[in-house]
């Protein structure tokens, strides 16, 4: 019972999520970062704004890809690892949401144009080459992830945001590793 109440938990979110505009710009990630221009205290803590509304988009469109990869995926790993996508980057993202409102962040409710092209791309995958795609995709990302989460944990302002950074590497890491240990296995 309590798994499928999980489950329509997350189909709703992510309903709600693909749902929405499609045509949201990176104009609109812009205008939600000007906006937080007063969230932060000081002018150095901009840069930790921004990292959340960053953070926050990813771990939503990391979500809905492993939605997608419930759905698309042929290979049975490709789909474990798309539920281990959805759980952690469900939790990092409600630790954001919680630091954004303590602090006056506004963030973005729907993915940002660059982002839902990439959801767009991936969701016209089938098949092997679903896994394929999706598992370079998680690779290239959290590849990239680790690099901003450094950043933020040596150079952040926010204590705080430091800290969810600081913690949030290893798991960012164990993903690129169980990506790459999916690509290995679907080969």
């Amino acid at each position: 019972m309590k798994n499928i109440l999980y489950t329509a938990l997350l189909t709703v979110m992510f309903i709600t999520i693909v749902s929405c505009n499609s045509n949201s710009s990176s104009a609109d990630d812009t205008a939600i970062i000007d906006t937080n221009k007063n969230a932060l205290s000081s002018p150095e803590m901009k840069g930790d704004a921004n990292f959340v509304v960053e953070a926050s988009n990813g771990s939503m469109l990391e979500v809905a890809l492993g939605m997608l990869a419930q759905k698309r995926a042929s290979s049975n790993k490709v789909k474990e690892f798309g539920k281990t996508m959805i759980a952690d980057h469900t939790r990092s993202g409600a630790e954001l949401r919680a630091f954004a409102k303590s602090n006056n962040i506004d963030l973005p409710t729907v993915l940002g144009q660059d982002l839902q092209k990439d959801y767009n791309d991936l969701s016209k995958e089938n098949g092997d080459d679903f896994d394929r795609a999706y598992i370079a995709f998680m690779i290239k990302d959290h590849t990239q992830d680790i690099e901003e989460f450094k950043k933020e944990a040596e150079s952040g302002n926010d204590e705080q945001l430091k800290a969810f950074a600081s913690a949030h590497v290893p798991v960012l890491e164990e993903h690129l590793q169980m990506a790459k240990n999916t690509e290995t296995a679907i080969k």
